[in-house]
């Protein structure tokens, strides 16, 4: 894809299109990441690799319907928490954001273990591709922007680390200052 040579149709596009793609890469990355982890750690129980053995030898046309569900659920529950949080039932959106989270829970641990059938079906596959390569377009034009933030982060805590040492020194110096007028005025 080609940016647009007009300096306010960049902005415009980046302003579109970089919030969409921070969050694509949050998703990936962290989510995807956690719940790698939690699957992992669920893998010691030998029902969990009973099910996932049984998941594994499904056919496609089964796979598929086990795979859209959980993640047409999510989406679902991620619309009805926008409506929750606008009214102001906030107890209920964490209610729905937890159920989002095992969708996504689901999704991972379906897509992992289904991964070669699901790719036997041509259009998943075509679709799995398009995504990724999408996410790899994001990928790419987010590495400026978030080289910028590790720069920035990098400068504020150096920075902070600075003022820990300038807040020991003077916490030393008050300390020294202190100790020398207790002992002037015990001494007396």
């Amino acid at each position: 894809m080609n940016r647009p040579r007009h300096p306010v149709l960049r902005w415009l596009l980046d302003t579109l299109l970089v919030p969409v793609a921070v969050l694509l890469i949050l998703l990936e990355d962290v989510l995807w990441a956690g719940a790698l982890a939690v699957l992992r750690a669920l893998r010691r129980h030998a029902w969990v690799l009973a099910a996932q053995a049984r998941l594994a030898a499904l056919p496609a046309w089964v796979v598929l319907p086990l795979f859209v569900v959980p993640e047409a659920l999510s989406h679902v529950a991620g619309f009805y928490v926008t409506i929750l949080l606008a009214q102001g039932h906030m107890t209920a959106a964490v209610t729905m954001i937890a159920a989002k989270l095992v969708c996504k829970l689901m999704l991972v641990w379906i897509y992992t273990t289904c991964q070669e059938t699901l790719m036997g079906v041509a259009w998943f596959a075509r679709f799995h591709h398009w995504t990724t390569a999408w996410l790899a377009w994001a990928k790419a034009h987010l590495g400026p922007i978030k080289e910028r933030f590790r720069a920035m982060f990098a400068r504020l805590r150096w920075r902070r680390e600075e003022a820990g040492l300038r807040l020991r020194s003077r916490l030393r110096a008050m300390r020294v200052w202190m100790s020398r007028r207790w002992r002037a005025g015990v001494g007396e």
